[in-house]
């Protein structure tokens, strides 16, 4: 199968399916809809100076394109342009885009994304099911629509979120908690005026579906309510959910209660394995010291989490603060047997 590809004049060339390496000719201003769609074996495409539109679905179906460089005259993308880009990693949006439409890049492999500061809106599930394990918001950006980071592990934004929006005749919702994956993901928000922590938090997968949005829903675009927020912590079910939560607000204990922060760690003692397994897993060196100070790692289980340590690759600093450990409390008491 051919298609014409349209664009400030009527163009001859004309593309075929089983290309590999495409080109957009000129002089185009608007690449048309489902222009290479379902091209399978398209892996790179050049994109000319002066190009101001993508259209819908252009890409969909595209999933061994690898590569792609988005021109400085780009305007506008149209709805799910790159939808199932299986095998496209990194892009830069450039400063003309101001919206990003829904399920632009769902479904693809990104691990990497630089946005402008002209950006303002992030569409329906625009960045849905792709490999983020954590993106920073721009400060410009007043709204993300429902799932537009769904699956993304740590979602950084400013203060400037609006916590407000209207989508298809839907009652007001926080754009935040709209915007987000359905839990089991870190939320941190950062001053806009000076770029420093405001506060950080987790909001659990493992919520029956009103309580999670009840959690999502306590960010109102300028605070939470983090007594609420506690709280909610009796109805978190997995222990990994709340293992999470324990160790972030012990981390990060903003407005937090004696009283929250003694049923925290009550919690963590209670599911010790599993959150010495996840910071070991995460190699993560401050939460295993917090983990220490607050009683987690005892003599009767380091040995255990020095062998799981030694099974992790590139996690020599761990397992050295383990095998410290042993030796400054656990050896010394064994000797003492035989004095």
């Amino acid at each position: 199968m051919k298609r014409r590809i349209e664009g400030s004049r009527s163009f001859t060339n004309m593309f075929h399916e089983d290309m590999v390496h495409g080109f957009v000719p000129e002089g185009t201003k608007e690449l048309a809809a489902e222009a290479f769609s379902n091209f399978e074996s398209l892996e790179t495409v050049h994109l000319p100076d002066g190009l101001e539109g993508i259209g819908e679905r252009a890409f969909f179906g595209c999933n061994r394109l690898r590569e792609i460089s988005l021109p400085a005259s780009l305007k506008h993308i149209g709805r799910a342009a790159f939808y199932y880009c299986r095998r496209l990693r990194s892009l830069s949006v450039p400063s003309g885009i101001e919206r990003i439409a829904d399920e632009t890049f769902l479904e693809c492999n990104l691990s990497r994304i630089v946005f402008s500061d002209n950006l303002k809106h992030i569409g329906r599930l625009a960045f849905a099911y792709n490999n983020l394990k954590e993106i920073r918001i721009p400060k410009t950006v007043e709204t993300l629509d429902h799932g537009a980071f769904y699956r993304c592990k740590h979602l950084i934004v400013y203060d400037t979120l609006q916590d407000g929006l209207q989508y298809a005749g839907h009652n007001l919702h926080p754009g935040l908690a709209t915007g987000l994956p359905w839990g089991g993901h870190r939320v941190t928000v950062l001053d806009a005026a000076t770029g420093a922590l405001k506060y950080t938090f987790y909001v659990a997968g493992s919520l029956w579906t009103p309580a999670r949005q009840e959690m999502m829903e306590l960010y109102d675009g300028a605070s939470i309510d983090f007594a609420h927020y506690d709280a909610l912590f009796e109805r978190v079910r997995a222990a990994e959910d709340r293992v999470s939560i324990a160790l972030l607000r012990l981390t990060h204990p903003f407005e937090l209660s004696e009283a929250a922060r003694s049923t925290y760690i009550d919690d963590l003692h209670a599911h010790a394995k599993t959150a010495l397994e996840q910071v070991v897993f995460d190699k993560n060196y401050a939460l295993l010291k917090l983990c220490s100070e607050i009683g987690l790692l005892t003599c009767d289980n380091v040995d255990y989490f020095i062998h799981y340590a030694s099974e992790r690759p590139d996690n020599v600093e761990i397992r050295t603060f383990l095998l410290n450990f042993k030796n400054e409390h656990c050896q010394r008491g064994r000797m003492d047997l035989f004095l």
